[in-house]
C-alpha cells in the first residue's frame, strides 16, 4: 500500500512539473513586462478606410504583444495557434516568427524561426474581420521551443457594432466608486483575481486581473 502511495505521489509530482510552461521564451507587453501564462488580452478592431470603388475598408484587431528570448543564446521558436474552425467573421493572420500564415483552419503550428539571445520580437499578427460583420473571436497562441511548450496567451478580438458604442463610452467615462474582492472585502486598489467594480453611472462590472 505504501509503495502504491509513493508511486502515485511521484506521478503527481511529475505531472505538475510537466504542466509548468517552459521559460525559454515569454510574452511581453509594450513596456517589456512579462504577460503571465494563461492571460487573456482583449483587443479591439480598428477600421482602416479604403478607396471607394477600388479598395475595401480593412478591419483588424492587432495582437499587441511581443515575444522575448529569455536566454543568453540563440533559440528556435514557433507558435501553436488555436483559432475558430468556423469563425463568424474573418480570419487570423500570424506573421511570427517569419512568413505570414493566413487561414481559419483551427489549430496549426507556424514555421520555425530563430531568435537571438535576449531578442524581443513583435508578434506582427492580427485578426482580420469582414467589414460590417460584427463579431467577437478568440485565438490562443502558445510558444514552442523545440519539444518544449512555453506560455499561452488568449486574444479576445472584438469588432463592435457602432450602435452600441454609446453604452461603451458611458462605461469608459464613468468613475470607479468602489471596488471589492470575491468575498466582498473593499479594495483600495486593483488586486489579482476577481474585482467587482461599482461605477458612477450605476453599473457594476466584474473583471479578472491576471497579473
Amino acid at each position: 500500500m505504501k509503495f502504491l502511495s509513493l508511486v502515485a505521489a511521484m506521478l503527481l509530482s511529475a505531472g505538475n512539473v510537466c504542466a509548468q510552461a517552459d521559460k525559454t521564451f515569454s510574452f511581453v507587453d509594450a513596456n517589456g513586462n512579462e504577460v503571465a501564462d494563461g492571460s487573456t488580452v482583449t483587443v479591439y478592431a480598428e477600421v482602416i478606410p479604403g478607396i471607394p470603388g477600388l479598395i475595401e475598408d480593412e478591419v483588424k484587431a492587432d495582437f499587441n504583444l511581443s515575444v522575448k528570448n529569455n536566454t543568453n543564446a540563440p533559440a528556435t521558436v514557433a507558435l501553436r495557434v488555436s483559432a475558430p474552425i468556423a469563425p463568424k467573421s474573418g480570419h487570423v493572420q500570424i506573421c511570427f516568427p517569419g512568413a505570414c500564415d493566413t487561414h481559419d483552419k483551427g489549430m496549426f503550428d507556424t514555421q520555425i524561426g530563430t531568435m537571438l539571445a535576449n531578442e524581443v520580437k513583435a508578434l506582427n499578427s492580427e485578426w482580420f474581420f469582414d467589414a460590417g460583420k460584427y463579431s467577437e473571436e478568440t485565438t490562443s497562441l502558445t510558444i514552442l521551443s523545440g519539444k518544449a511548450v512555453g506560455p499561452t496567451v488568449i486574444f479576445k478580438c472584438i469588432y463592435a457594432d457602432p450602435a452600441g458604442i454609446a453604452d461603451m463610452e458611458s462605461d469608459m467615462n464613468a468613475k470607479v466608486v468602489s471596488r471589492y474582492d470575491v468575498n466582498g472585502n473593499k479594495l483600495s486598489a486593483p488586486a489579482k483575481g476577481l474585482n467587482i467594480i461599482k461605477l458612477s453611472n450605476g453599473k457594476t462590472v466584474k473583471t479578472i486581473i491576471k497579473y
